[in-house]
């Protein structure tokens, strides 16, 4: 077992942290501004849109990440999303930045509830894109900007890749990278000030996943192999813990013998099998059947619980739909749970040989 948090419900306290020091508090349960906008729509044009000016991206910084994303983004909306929100959040920056927008038409607004937390990123860069035909105040615009910014440039790629265990220790080290770097301080600290708190693959335990990420260079992966032999923390941290010394991290600062239990939690006598490919050299590790097999087991390992959150809408909607009175859904469950227990194979065979 590992202990982990939810990567998309971390980004989403990331996301919330930046939009309250943007925009404020507030008192009811949906945004007035995303409710205003999802109120005017029907009564806009949607091929009058305005893509952000090259004046935005004339710090040096912001420069280079609208390049970078507009050669990753094409590549993330090629590839199967399981909800169309996450393409649209992509499609979004996307055109945002500048990308090409293709015949593909708008998406209506949707939920504007806090619970549903994709809608800040999705709303902001949505009213961006239509803020000629929009009434905003000038602090409005200019937050805006600021948050349309910070989820195409920094946000949605982090957010994107959030379900891909093996990327995480290098994906975490590269965002709180960017946040030290990226000029809107403001946006930068309330962001670092929320991820800092759920470091959870930044640990003596999970940081050995990154072993298995192509990216890291074999040079580092060699640092890390050699750092496996230092002496473990004396206590048991589950997430690194920042420093105003700690912020320039380093995968193989963060590697010690406890690191290898980790190989423990993919396989049954992991620590031991993963000697044999961690003895040679990281260039011939990709040949190595034991190295293939951790590579597939970590592939699958789960780290967002996105499926589980769309089981319980799926039931909460399917319960509404046979009745609305407590006592009545609590049969109905206890009915369920009993045809399970005689019915545990539901198959057309099964049934017919019982009858």
């Amino acid at each position: 077992m590992v202990w982990i948090a939810c990567r998309h419900h971390v980004m989403e306290v990331v996301l919330s942290n930046v939009f309250k020091s943007l925009f404020g508090p507030t008192e009811g349960p949906s945004t007035a501004l995303f409710q205003r906008f999802q109120k005017q729509w029907p009564s806009m044009n949607q091929d009058a849109y305005s893509t952000a000016s090259d004046e935005l991206f004339q710090d040096p910084i912001l420069k280079n990440m609208r390049q970078e994303m507009l050669v990753y983004l094409p590549g993330a909306l090629e590839k199967k999303h399981p909800r169309d929100d996450y393409q649209e959040f992509l499609r979004l920056s996307f055109w945002f930045l500048g990308g090409h927008k293709d015949k593909e038409k708008f998406r209506a607004p949707g939920p504007t509830h806090h619970a549903r937390w994709m809608a800040k990123a999705i709303y902001v860069l949505k009213i961006f894109l239509f803020k000629t035909q929009f009434k905003l105040t000038v602090r409005e615009s200019q937050n805006i900007t600021h948050l349309a910014l910070f989820v195409s440039l920094v946000y949605v790629k982090q957010w994107n890749e959030a379900p891909l265990a093996i990327r995480a220790p290098l994906n975490d080290i590269e965002f709180l990278s960017n946040l030290k770097t990226y000029p809107n301080k403001t946006v930068a600290s309330k962001a670092h000030e929320a991820f800092s708190r759920h470091l959870w693959f930044l640990s003596e335990h999970l940081v050995g996943i990154a072993l298995l990420d192509d990216r890291v260079s074999a040079s580092i992966k060699e640092k890390m192999v050699q750092n496996l032999l230092r002496p473990a923390l004396a206590d048991i941290p589950r997430r690194v813990k920042l420093t105003s010394e700690s912020e320039q991290l380093k995968l193989e600062d963060l590697v010690t013998e406890r690191t290898t239990s980790f190989f423990d939690v993919l396989m049954e006598e992991g620590k031991e099998k993963s000697q044999t490919f961690l003895k040679k050299p990281p260039g011939q590790w990709t040949s190595d059947p034991v190295f293939k097999k951790f590579y597939e087991l970590a592939a699958h390992m789960t780290v967002v619980n996105d499926v589980a959150e769309r089981g319980i809408s799926l039931i909460e909607k399917y319960n509404d739909t046979l009745t609305k009175n407590e006592e009545q859904k609590q049969f109905i469950l206890r009915l369920v749970a009993n045809h399970r227990r005689n019915f545990p194979n539901p198959s057309k065979t099964s049934l017919m040989s019982s009858s």
